[in-house]
């Protein structure tokens, strides 16, 4: 009883440093962004107009978090150490209204309404915008040394915390799909709610055999993305058509159920390689199909390929994203190394420049398509113009994005240990390698795509991205 009463004499005394410290009120104002945060107990409010004036837009963003911290301890007082094991759960909203474009003397009227719209009315005219609003649910859990003069693991294992999260954006604001002549820029509606919910967590381990020191950290994080509405009556927002390549079909969009921004097309069972197979094919095929046509699933099973068959046949979201950092040391040098690996998302590819013509750039992918019985089951005829195999968007364009990369590498000697009377307080000589190597089966030029065409909400398409450099640096560090 008299080591738990001490250890709940700590943790409340623990407490009642942390409420002092957060009940604290901050306020700021900034010069550009009109800032505002306050904290009151455990409970975070942030206010941000972002009035500019000189650049004629109005943005105003609220948000409060309510926040909850437990503390266990674990002491061995023979050892005198004791480590923490910190637990935090929050639940929160934040809004923002945003991309607002009007002369602040003709502004007349405004008026917000917290998931729905804001209007501003002008000498006459109404433009509108989005209030968009986020719901955050995150549970933390970190585990570090506080006191005494060791950590788990003899101070080995430290500050490695664990968080699982679950963030909901209500009203989501995205443009509306209108025609062009409707004019120059389309109106930002509430499009759907899309949930995010996924792991944080990271590992920290050090330690020293005599003079060699090393460290080893690991970051991973798991998300699974969803739209959970979709704000018409369809419960889907359409991807343009001509994003791969002129010609080509709607390949992304966001819809109920599914991830934002999936790759839809068709599926794909091959390639017809003759006349016989082609006549002897039970399954459903386009009409006129030729040897070297590609074979589409009947994905509802009614004997015909049309729109009705197209599914999801990719992910731009990866299922796990890791960082992983080596740190070692002996007698004045120091070698770093850090990398960072992607896995479980697709990337969709183009073979080609954008224009459909038979003298356009292709990638030299194109050199194993097929051109006579045999010669492949997966890339089809090559063909200009209104070709099916090419113009719909199925899965010969997407490729699995997994890689691993060595980000960087650094390598550095401190002369101060060898000449120990130099007026510095460093002298370090080190070089470094930079994009060094790249593990993927990706055929693409680089995995780490994050272009979206013409929608902020997509990503994962690669119409020719340039890849990162691989460089390589010498240099010093003079500390006095």
């Amino acid at each position: 009883m008299a080591l738990f009463d001490q250890l709940r004499h700590e943790a409340v005394q623990e407490r009642q440093h942390q409420c002092v410290d957060v009940r604290a009120v901050d306020i700021g104002i900034g010069h550009d962004d009109d800032l505002v945060v306050a904290q009151f107990g455990d409970i975070e409010i942030v206010v941000d107009s972002g009035s500019e004036c000189r650049n004629h837009r109005f943005d105003l963003g609220i948000g409060i978090n309510f926040i909850e911290t437990c503390f266990l301890y674990i002491q061995d007082f023979s050892t005198q150490r004791q480590d923490r094991l910190r637990c935090t759960a929050s639940r929160g909203f934040c809004g923002t209204a945003r991309g607002i474009s009007l002369d602040q003397e003709d502004l007349t009227v405004f008026r917000i309404l917290v998931g729905t719209v804001c209007q501003f009315s002008r000498q006459g005219h109404t433009v509108q915008c989005g209030f968009s609003s986020r719901q955050v649910t995150r549970f933390s859990c970190s585990l570090s040394r506080t006191l005494g003069k060791q950590g788990l693991f003899n101070d080995r294992f430290c500050d490695s915390p664990f968080d699982y999260y679950l963030k909901t954006t209500k009203d989501w604001l995205v443009q509306a799909p209108v025609l062009d002549s409707y004019g120059t820029s389309a109106p930002y509606i509430n499009g759907g709610d899309v949930r995010n919910q996924g792991i944080e967590m990271s590992l920290n381990w050090s330690d020293h055999v005599g003079d060699f020191t090393y460290g080893i950290n690991l970051n991973l994080s798991h998300n699974k993305n969803e739209v959970t509405r979709i704000a018409n009556s369809e419960g889907i927002i359409h991807g343009s058509p001509n994003i791969l390549s002129e010609g080509t079909t709607e390949m992304y969009r966001a819809q109920e159920g599914y991830p934002i921004g999936y790759f839809y097309g068709y599926k794909t069972l091959g390639v017809f390689q003759n006349e016989k197979q082609i006549a002897e094919y039970s399954g459903a095929k386009l009409s006129g199909a030729a040897p070297g046509d590609l074979i589409f699933a009947d994905m509802n099973g009614d004997g015909v390929i049309d729109d009705k068959d197209k599914c999801m046949i990719g992910n731009p979201h990866p299922d796990v994203t890791m960082g992983l950092t080596f740190n070692f040391g002996y007698k004045g040098f120091d070698l770093g190394i850090t990398t960072n690996a992607v896995f479980g998302n697709q990337i969709a590819k183009s073979y080609r420049s954008f224009a459909d013509q038979p003298k356009e750039n292709y990638t030299t992918d194109i050199l194993g398509r097929w051109h006579g019985e045999g010669t492949s089951n997966r890339l089809p005829r090559l063909a200009s113009g209104t070709n099916t195999n090419w113009l719909y968007i199925s899965d010969i364009f997407i490729e699995d994005g997994d890689y691993f990369r060595i980000q960087n590498i650094t390598l550095g000697y401190d002369f101060k240990r060898l000449f120990p009377r130099i007026p510095l307080g460093q002298a370090r000589l080190y070089v470094t390698a930079q994009n060094l190597a790249t593990f993927t089966k990706y055929s693409g030029m680089d995995p780490e795509i994050g272009y979206g065409a013409d929608k902020s909400w997509v990503s994962g398409i690669d119409v020719g991205f340039y890849p990162s450099p691989r460089t390589y640096m010498v240099g010093v560090n003079l500390k006095f």
